[in-house]
């Protein structure tokens, strides 16, 4: 199970026991009724919770009507903790007004029903910000790390010019230098005539290996 799916079952595992047992609590001299209706609405929002990941927005959309309602009747013992934690994961451009929808609801419920639940509007709010500021940070990991791979593959590029540069330079230079020795002793040295081609031979040999194994590495990186 991956690290994000702990997380889930955590938070809305935690969000049912902490809702049931309030409602075990302060639902144990009312209604019969009422301690098994809230326990519905806390295994639905705790639901809400685990699959918040496939749908945000939707299941927020829900969370928060089932909250409300819940929250009216006086069967819902958080100050729409589940709305807040499905509002962490809805993107911009919804998220802010996700979360001033989540805090106007918290504010119209507070008004009808009781105190507590005007926490709702700061926990929304904070949610929002919270989000935003790990997502700013992602985004700003993700970019440092783009630039970074940026330089690496610039300063490959600059290493195996200059590796081209020398490997020209070197090579040509040595061959010019054995071309005209060669060309100046080819009638009264013709042995050191042809060492010189010899190694005017190698040496384009070999420069041309080179070059050709340069090529490839740039063309290589050049496909990235």
């Amino acid at each position: 199970m991956s690290p994000l799916r702990v997380s889930d079952v955590a938070l809305a595992a935690g969000l049912l026991v902490t809702d049931v047992g309030l409602a075990g609590n302060l639902l144990i001299d009312e209604e019969p009724w009422r301690l098994p209706v809230s326990a519905v609405v806390a295994t639905l929002i705790a639901a809400a919770v685990l699959l918040r990941r496939r749908a945000p927005v939707p299941i927020l959309v829900g969370t928060v009507v089932v909250s409300a309602s819940a929250a009216a009747f006086g069967l819902l013992w958080d100050p729409f903790v589940g709305a807040a934690l499905v509002l962490y994961l809805v993107r911009p451009p919804r998220a802010l007004p996700a979360a001033a929808g989540v805090a106007a609801m918290s504010a119209a419920t507070a008004i009808v029903g009781q105190w507590w639940y005007a926490f709702g509007i700061p926990l929304a709010l904070l949610t929002w910000g919270l989000a935003e500021a790990v997502r700013s940070r992602r985004e700003q990991t993700a970019r440092q790390e783009r630039q970074r791979e940026h330089r690496i593959l610039v300063d490959e590029r600059v290493r195996i010019a200059r590796e081209l540069h020398d490997v020209v330079t070197h090579g040509m230079g040595l061959i010019a230098v054995k071309a005209g020795v060669a060309n100046h002793v080819a009638d009264s040295r013709p042995e050191e005539a042809r060492d010189a081609l010899r190694v005017i031979e190698a040496t384009s040999r070999a420069a041309l290996g080179e070059m050709r194994r340069l090529l490839h590495v740039l063309r290589d990186w050049s496909l990235r």
